[in-house]
């Protein structure tokens, strides 16, 4: 899902307006990338088990990507965060600070799918280097 707003945000995590509203709750950074992956998480899950192969539950990721992009000529730093979380509740976050003050939206756009691409390609070789080890 993409969210583009404070409430699509929201229902796209399915949390209440009132978990935020006033808290300080900054909707590109890393709480809010992490309330994301959880949400995709869940829906991969819901997905994964119309399945016939309930053996592919454990391998079933989400991923939450939270940004600030303020893209433009002298514009400030733009940010990313990307959560991404395993069924069996392995964790990775990385973060971007882009620093460019001559940056094009598109460039921050293909930077922040870069690093959603990133750490799913991570979580895989974590779960294959886990596996490998497992098995020597």
């Amino acid at each position: 899902r993409t969210t583009y707003g404070r409430h699509s945000y929201l229902n796209a995590c399915e949390i209440p307006d009132k978990d935020t509203w006033g808290k300080g709750f900054s909707y590109g950074g890393k709480e809010a990338a992490t309330i994301l992956s959880r949400a995709a998480l869940k829906q991969a899950l819901k997905l994964t088990s119309m399945d016939d192969d309930l053996r592919r539950m454990p391998l079933t990721i989400g991923i939450g990507c939270a940004s600030v992009l303020v893209s433009g000529e002298g514009s400030p730093s733009g940010k990313g965060t990307v959560v991404a979380m395993t069924a069996s509740g392995i964790v990775l976050t990385l973060s971007i600070q882009m620093k460019d003050l001559e940056r094009l939206r598109l460039e921050e756009e293909l930077v922040l799918s870069h690093l959603v691409l990133q750490a799913a390609e991570l979580l895989m070789m974590y779960r294959e280097n886990e596996r490998m080890a497992t098995t020597n």
